[in-house]
């Protein structure tokens, strides 16, 4: 059976959870011998081209001039740039498909849009794996200006999410999450992702103080303003006994028009920058050189679909804090090695707290109890075992729709005489939430002009 993977995240990136989670599945389900996998790898941020052989699969990557070609064909979205470019990316990875021959079944992530093409065309089996989307992401980070986008995101991924062959998701969250957007609770199957083992590492180095770790962008509902308050609320004794390493790219704050890093040591200089030590992006190779030095790892999320890092320090045997706003955090046992914090500052403060009090031989001997714990909660081959089943049966279920671009008509390219898309757009709008937008727009901006009170 020929499988498409058309992916945002792939190698050669690496520290996201995108990336992190294909990088561990599709080997084992090459190595199956019941699949031939290929990889088109890109999205509206990253059309790197050429092409590639990762564990056997051809990659092949979204090519930047394919990308500004097809974004000419969605000139009636330019009103939402980001919009435009990310439909745009979907259908270039949707025309590369083309040209690599027939698939049994495509897979796709919500995050960028890439299922859209292939839900609207109707001719090939779409399962759709649920990491976090681009409007579930402004839901839970409001960008200042960007409502009415947010808002055209989940109409979008609302009507045809529940349209796919399939959707998929390692998240109990996240279920609840689509459920109270409106799809069907038995539409989506959850299984557990498959847990990296740790590599080996060399002897501990000793640091008086204890450290943490915690790998993810910096960005805000990653949690590092959570992390800056708690640790602003914790004695100042306990809190020089503690450092923690942040690895992970940083990210623009739209509403406060800087960097997140900026803001942060702009409003915590005291934290941001000493007590926690932001690295960056590092290797694979530089990351276990780190895990040889840490105590213990933080999920620290005020928001997360699931967070793989967290299943990354049970495996190389650290305890654990992690937040309960994390996707993770439902499938974490109450075991000496795992807290799980409700989702506050003061919260995260008190779980730093009980850690440091512990010391770090207890610490240790806590997070020893963490592997056989992975073993129980993440079995490989039952997780493969769950793939194999939703492939097999979108497959079989599959009944073509063959749907004609006047459906949905400004999701797909136009070109020649189609020049009714914009007008459809407008249509398409969930009207009564688009009008409440426009009118608290207005209202706050006739406010804002005629200085008046609340």
């Amino acid at each position: 059976m020929k499988l498409l993977f058309v992916l945002p995240e792939f190698f050669p990136l690496t520290g996201g959870g995108i990336c992190t989670y294909y990088e561990e599945l599709l080997p084992l389900l090459q190595r199956s011998d019941m699949y031939e996998l290929t990889v088109i790898q890109g999205s509206a941020f990253d059309a790197r081209g050429g092409e590639t052989n990762r564990h056997g699969i051809p990659v092949h990557y979204l090519m930047y001039g394919a990308l500004l070609e097809e974004k000419k064909k969605f000139s009636h979205l330019n009103i939402f740039p980001e919009l435009q470019a990310h439909l745009a990316a979907a259908w270039a990875m949707y025309e590369k498909a083309k040209g690599l021959g027939k698939f049994d079944a495509v897979i796709t992530s919500d995050w960028g849009l890439a299922f859209v093409p292939w839900i609207l065309t109707g001719h090939t089996p779409t399962i759709v794996h649920l990491h976090g989307s681009l409007g579930q992401i402004d839901h839970y980070e409001p960008r200042k200006g960007l409502a009415l986008l947010a808002q055209t995101y989940l109409h979008i991924e609302k009507d045809l999410l529940q349209k796919a062959s399939s959707l998929v998701t390692h998240s109990r969250q996240n279920i609840r999450f689509w459920i109270n957007q409106g799809l069907p609770e038995a539409k989506t199957s959850l299984i557990p992702p498959i847990v990296a083992k740790a590599s080996k590492t060399g002897k501990k180095r000793e640091n008086a103080q204890l450290t943490g770790l915690v790998i993810a962008r910096v960005q805000f509902w990653k949690g590092p303003i959570y992390l800056c308050e708690a640790i602003r609320l914790m004695d100042s004794e306990t809190r020089a006994r503690l450092n923690i390493y942040w690895i992970g790219r940083d990210t623009f704050y739209t509403n406060e028009n800087m960097s997140m890093g900026a803001f942060l040591l702009k409003n915590y200089p005291d934290v941001w920058g000493k007590t926690i030590l932001p690295l960056g992006i590092k290797t694979r190779e530089e990351l276990d050189e780190y895990y040889n030095e840490i105590d213990f790892g933080i999920v620290p999320s005020i928001w997360d679909m699931f967070n793989l890092s967290a299943l990354e320090h049970l495996a190389h045997a650290k305890p654990l804090i992690c937040s309960s706003g994390a996707g993770a955090s439902d499938f974490m046992a109450d075991v000496a090695g795992i807290t799980v914090y409700d989702n506050t500052a003061s919260g995260l403060a008190q779980a730093l707290t009980k850690f440091i009090a512990s010391g770090k031989e207890n610490l240790e001997a806590a997070g020893k109890q963490n592997s056989s714990f992975l073993q129980q909660q993440f079995n490989q081959q039952t997780t493969l075992d769950a793939h194999f089943r939703v492939i097999e049966e979108a497959v079989r279920g599959f009944v073509p729709t063959n749907s004609q671009p006047q459906d949905h008509q400004w999701l797909w390219p136009q070109t020649g005489a189609q020049t009714n898309a914009r007008a459809v757009l407008l249509e398409s709008w969930p009207n009564k939430e688009t009008i409440n937008l426009i009118l608290k727009k207005l209202k706050t901006s006739l406010k804002s002009k005629l200085n008046l009170e609340k």
